[in-house]
């Protein structure tokens, strides 16, 4: 693989931690698969890829939508895969409590941020398996771990916490074909997500993790890493 271009997928490409990813692994020589659920109006990405100094293929892909997860597949299917980051997420409400839940957002929740990642995973698996490098990299958070107890974001929290849990049993299933499985926390970031009082700049969390990324074995990944190395517990 040395001699050759590397891959990535990342989902959710168009803005914020995905933007920056697809900015930090072009300028680092892969070829960026960036996908993006309306791709026509992700002007920052398409602004991107019309770069001369980068290589970046957009792709059209909900990853919430089973039909369009089905048909990004057919497009990759015969093209090797070495790195996906299921990126793509959704927050709700931080303003929730048992009286006042909404259950219709808390599913859409579920689907997005722990079903969706399982669906593109299964979608990339014929192209991961094309490679010899086989990373599966999962945008997490430090509010899905079990040792840390705050409230409210219950489907976001609780999204993140069976994500990691399904990560778990895929990378013990998985690490004999040589997989190698992360969940990484990219810390507080200032997104349209962390909100503008967040800890860090989405270039500081995506050169982190690129760097994480690329040095992790499949022997360091039954925990959560954060962006800056650190480990943190389920």
């Amino acid at each position: 693989m040395e001699n050759q271009i590397k891959s990535v997928i990342i989902t959710g490409a168009n803005r914020g931690i995905g933007l920056a990813l697809t900015k930090t692994f072009a300028k680092a020589g892969y070829h960026v698969m960036a996908t993006a659920r309306k791709p026509l109006q992700a002007v920052a990405l398409i602004e991107l890829a019309d770069s001369d100094a980068h290589n970046i293929s957009i792709f059209k892909l909900d990853v919430a939508s089973k039909l369009s997860v089905d048909n990004f597949s057919k497009t990759i299917a015969d093209i090797p895969v070495d790195i996906l980051i299921n990126n793509a997420g959704i927050l709700d409400t931080y303003d929730s409590s048992i009286d006042n839940i909404d259950l219709v957002s808390f599913g859409e929740v579920l689907i997005t941020n722990t079903i969706s990642p399982i669906r593109v995973m299964r979608a990339a698996m014929n192209s991961l398996r094309l490679s010899n490098i086989k990373k599966v990299v999962n945008i997490s958070s430090n509010m899905g771990s079990f040792s840390r107890i705050t409230d409210g974001a219950h489907a976001y929290r609780t999204s993140k916490a069976a994500l990691n849990k399904a990560m778990q049993i895929f990378r013990f299933e998985l690490e004999k074909e040589g997989f190698t499985i992360m969940n990484l926390h990219p810390g507080w970031v200032k997104t349209d997500m962390g909100g503008n009082a967040a800890d860090i700049d989405v270039e500081t969390s995506a050169q982190g993790l690129f760097k994480v990324i690329e040095v992790t074995t499949a022997a360091q990944t039954n925990q959560i890493i954060s962006y800056d190395g650190s480990v943190m517990d389920f």
